[in-house]
């Protein structure tokens, strides 16, 4: 049998107190924070990542390899960029089969 004296009594709704303002503050951080969320998702979902149909033809080489397109929009190096952009750009070939994007696809 556990003996309670009223100072642990006190102690203990005061924690509760405090325990149910911090959890008040944590849930509304929480709801803030999947409101942000289903904003970003639906940023994501609009963007296009859809299959590169239109021009599934447009490819480029690089030593001899022919690369063509998954998508035609990707985010590289946190700047979004297209399949003409990387058509019209060797440098960014280059570095998207170097850090094997998931945007090109080898033919």
């Amino acid at each position: 049998m556990e003996v309670v004296n009223a100072n642990q009594e006190q102690t203990t709704c005061s924690n509760c107190a405090s325990l149910a303002t911090e959890l008040a503050a944590t849930k509304a951080e929480l709801e803030s924070t999947q409101a942000i969320n289903a904003e970003l998702t639906k940023e994501i979902e609009s963007l296009s990542t859809k299959a590169d149909t239109g021009n599934s033809d447009a490819a480029f080489e690089i030593e001899g390899q022919l690369f063509g397109f998954h998508f035609h929009k990707a985010f590289f190096l946190g700047k979004a960029i297209t399949h003409t952009d990387v058509l019209q750009d060797p440098s960014l070939q280059k570095q998207l089969v170097e850090a094997g994007s998931g945007m090109i696809k080898a033919k």
